[in-house]
């Protein structure tokens, strides 16, 4: 157990770098797109792609304009009165031991020359062994994750699965959902690529299928230049140094969506 909280505490193998453009294939899947799995089922390999790609989807072509930060207007989404959005954000992955961060800080602490914090640390030990264990193993399930870096505990499948499922009872009643807005925190690291991979993959079918627009979270590092150039390539929407705001119109005209960069104003002291 002692081993399993040194290695919550270590780097992964998932290192920081710049996340490569992958086009998205218009070919035909072959065998080799497929997975086969336990059971003989099978499912298609997708390749991620930036959101918005070069097309900046879902929104009339020619109509943006990058000095203005306005991206356009979106082709449809409305119905008569009804305008359907779906707001949320910061649902990254994270780590089930999270609820440890108290005793480890206490635990850190022993390495300070005060008797007190010392043994206060030791006497922190096995009840953080015990705290970690009980009710999940999250001690022993997190170890492979941590390792390597890469978070995959959270809600990120089931919440894409809800909103597929509104998009569709919607569509039955002849409505459509005009956009999706995510304020932030899509990854747990903006700087690895590994993370923003991960995020393309699972989001995929939402953002196939309705306007998808994010802001930028702490998490995504563009107070980084890895970060921001990662910004970039995953979610296509124009960058310029650190002007990450932009605005775009819905179909009728009668509402713009503004999406500000708040990270250098509330987060000064860790530089976002």
């Amino acid at each position: 157990m002692a081993v399993a909280l040194v290695a919550l505490g270590l780097a992964g193998c998932a290192r920081h770098g710049r996340l490569n453009y992958v086009a998205a294939t218009l070919a035909p899947v072959t065998r080799d797109s497929t997975v086969r799995e336990v059971g003989g089922g099978s499912h298609v390999v997708q390749t991620w792609r930036p959101m918005f790609s070069d097309t900046i989807i879902g929104l009339v072509p020619g109509t943006a304009d990058s000095t203005r930060r306005y991206l356009g207007r979106l082709r449809d989404g409305y119905t008569a009165d009804t305008l359907n959005l779906f707001v949320f954000g910061d649902n990254r992955p994270g780590w089930r031991a999270v609820r440890l961060q108290p005793e480890l800080s206490t635990i850190q602490q022993m390495l300070s020359p005060n008797p007190i914090k010392f043994f206060k640390g030791l006497v922190t030990i096995p009840w953080a062994i015990a705290k970690g264990l009980y009710p999940d193993l999250a001690l022993v399930r997190d170890i492979r994750n941590k390792l390597a870096n890469t978070p995959t505990w959270g809600r990120e499948r089931e919440v894409m699965t809800a909103m597929l499922a509104k998009i569709d009872s919607l569509h039955t009643r002849g409505q459509t959902v005009t956009a999706v807005l995510n304020s932030g925190d899509l990854v747990g690291d903006g700087r690895v690529p590994a993370h923003w991979e991960r995020f393309l993959r699972i989001t995929q079918p939402l953002y196939s299928r309705v306007p998808y627009f994010p802001a930028a979270g702490n998490h995504e590092r563009t107070d980084t230049p890895l970060g921001m150039a990662n910004w970039r390539t995953a979610t296509g929407l124009p960058a310029s140094g650190d002007r990450l705001y932009y605005c775009f119109d819905t179909a009728d005209g009668w509402l713009r969506v503004i999406t500000l960069d708040s990270n250098p104003i509330v987060d000064p002291g860790k530089l976002w």
